[in-house]
C-alpha cells in the first residue's frame, strides 16, 4: 500500500487498498501506519485454512465456501491483485488452483494479478535444508499421510529454528504454466530477489473472463 501510494501519487487520492494477512500482530502494527489514500482496509484471514476447509467441497462449487471469505466479500472489483510469498504455501494442486480462480474472479476487466513463486527448489542452500517426510513423522505427535503427498511437497526450518517445520511447494516453471493457463493469460514473467536476483519468479496474468474481446481489424490492447 506505501509502495502503490508513492508510485500512483497523483492519484492517491482515489487509490483504494484491502490488505490480508493471517497475523493479528503485523495487521495491528500496519494499522499504525497511517497512508494518504481513499481507503485502506486490513483484514484478519488465514487463506490456507479456508482453503482446506473447503477441500470438501472440490467436486462440487468450491466457491460455496471461498464466497464467504476475502476472495469474493462483495467489493467492487479490483485493478490490481498481489499474491506475494502466498502460493508455495497453499497444500494440494487443487487448491492452488481454487485460489487463483477465487482471486481470478475478483479482477475487474483488464485487472491484474501479480504473483510470486519461490524457486527454492532451484538452490543447493534450500534443497539441503530439506526435512525428509519419514524423518519428520518419527517424531511427530500429528503424522502427516505420505500417500496424500504429491511431487514438490517438502518441510523447510523455519529460518534458523530447526524445530519450527514449514510446509513449502516447490513450483517448477512446467507447472506453474500449466496452472495459470487453464484461466489466465500470462502478459510477463521475470525473476527476482535473492542474493542473485532469481530467487522468485514473478508472474502478471489477467484471468481469462476479463479479457477484452479483439477489436475490429485483430487489433488488441
Amino acid at each position: 500500500a506505501t509502495f502503490l501510494a508513492d508510485s500512483l501519487a497523483e492519484d492517491r487520492g482515489r487509490l483504494m487498498y484491502t490488505g490480508v494477512d493471517s497475523s493479528s500482530t503485523l495487521l495491528t502494527r500496519a494499522r499504525e501506519r497511517p497512508l494518504p489514500i481513499a481507503r485502506c482496509d486490513l483484514i484478519e484471514e488465514d487463506l490456507i485454512e479456508t482453503l482446506l476447509e473447503s477441500r470438501g467441497e472440490l467436486s462440487g462449487n468450491v466457491h460455496d465456501r471461498l464466497d464467504s471469505s476475502v476472495l469474493d466479500d462483495g467489493e467492487p472489483p479490483y485493478s490490481l491483485i498481489g499474491l506475494f510469498g502466498v502460493l508455495h504455501h497453499v497444500p494440494s494442486a487443487a487448491l492452488r488452483r481454487a485460489l487463483l480462480v477465487g482471486l481470478g474472479r475478483r479482477l475487474a476487466p483488464r485487472g491484474v494479478l501479480a504473483l510470486t513463486c519461490w524457486q527454492f527448489g532451484a538452490f543447493s542452500r534450500f534443497r539441503e535444508k530439506i526435512v525428509g517426510w519419514d524423518d519428520y513423522n518419527h517424531t511427530a505427535s500429528e503424522p502427516i499421510d505420505t500417500r496424500e503427498l504429491e511431487p514438490g511437497d517438502h518441510l523447510l526450518p523455519w529460518s534458523h529454528d530447526a524445530e519450527v517445520r514449514r510446509y513449502c511447494h516447490f513450483t517448477d516453471e512446467l507447472e506453474i504454466q500449466q496452472l495459470l493457463e487453464a484461466n489466465f493469460e500470462i502478459v510477463d514473467s521475470y525473476t527476482s530477489d535473492g542474493r542473485e536476483g532469481n530467487l522468485n519468479r514473478y508472474f502478471i496474468c489477467r484471468y481469462s473472463s476479463t479479457q477484452i474481446a479483439p477489436k475490429e481489424g485483430g487489433e488488441t490492447d
